[in-house]
């Protein structure tokens, strides 16, 4: 069974350190958003938004590895779809590939939250109302064939990271319209040793103050996450929704790539 992180071997010291530093990296990115975000070009936000991101992660003592096919910073036209088990998982792919993504509308709302997120170009939508689809593939289109760099979490929800859940396939239109690359991307939070944790998921309520005392404990938790082939076996991802991805994406359809994070 994946297990699960413990913060009683971290230091109060450690803690407070990490929650001072996590403090203030979130600060100064709510002052570059205010202040000058909207004014640079999607080369300089993707620049931002990568760094921002790759020292959010270092905060919290994750690293990541990745394995497969990287399809670049900012790869033009490609559609990035992968499973969804963490507030991390945006973190993860825009310090490795920087995207745009799409959210359930609830989100707008949230405070500061929805700010920040509108701000950084997601695309919202209304899952309760199947017609939304049709106008959200319309934008992602459009946003595909002007060069754009896209995220779908196809699952519409998150999991606790030991499989995938059924896709909902509608917003694979869009790479058809737009003509555009698909990348899967698989991922998976992983401890040290490359055991699967369960630690990050929303399924099982973690907070962000344990994701990040984890890093400072004996047992040295980690997170990862993977974005490789489908293989059968304990832990591994069924074949099924990536065939059904490969049956539905477009004929230029990356490879999988692979990327683990773990707590240094």
């Amino acid at each position: 069974m994946p297990r699960t992180l413990t913060s009683t071997t971290t230091p109060y010291l450690v803690r407070l350190t990490r929650l001072c530093r996590l403090g203030l990296h979130l600060t100064r990115g709510i002052l570059i958003v205010a202040t000058r975000y909207k004014r640079l070009a999607q080369p300089e936000r993707a620049v931002v938004t990568r760094r921002w991101s790759a020292q959010l992660l270092k905060i919290l003592g994750i690293s990541l590895k990745v394995n497969g096919l990287n399809p670049g910073f900012y790869p033009p036209n490609t559609l990035l779809v992968a499973n969804h088990v963490s507030w991390l998982d945006i973190f993860v792919l825009n310090s490795v590939t920087v995207s745009r993504f799409v959210a359930k509308r609830e989100i707008r709302d949230w405070p500061v939250i929805g700010w920040l997120v509108q701000v950084g170009g997601t695309l919202f939508i209304d899952r309760s109302n199947r017609r939304d689809a049709s106008r959200v593939n319309q934008q992602l289109a459009e946003a595909l064939a002007k060069g754009g760099c896209m995220a779908v979490f196809p699952e519409a929800t998150t999991s606790d990271g030991r499989g995938l859940l059924p896709f909902k396939s509608s917003l694979f239109e869009a790479a058809l319209l737009a003509k555009g690359t698909v990348q899967p991307v698989a991922l998976r939070y992983q401890l040290p040793d490359g055991e699967l944790t369960t630690a990050a998921a929303y399924a099982k309520r973690h907070h962000v103050l344990a994701k990040s005392e984890a890093d400072a404990g004996r047992t040295g938790h980690g997170s990862g996450a993977d974005l490789r082939p489908a293989t059968q076996g304990k832990h591994q991802w069924p074949r099924q929704p990536f065939s059904a991805l490969r049956a539905g994406a477009p004929r230029n359809q990356q490879e999988p790539q692979a990327t683990t994070a773990r707590y240094a």
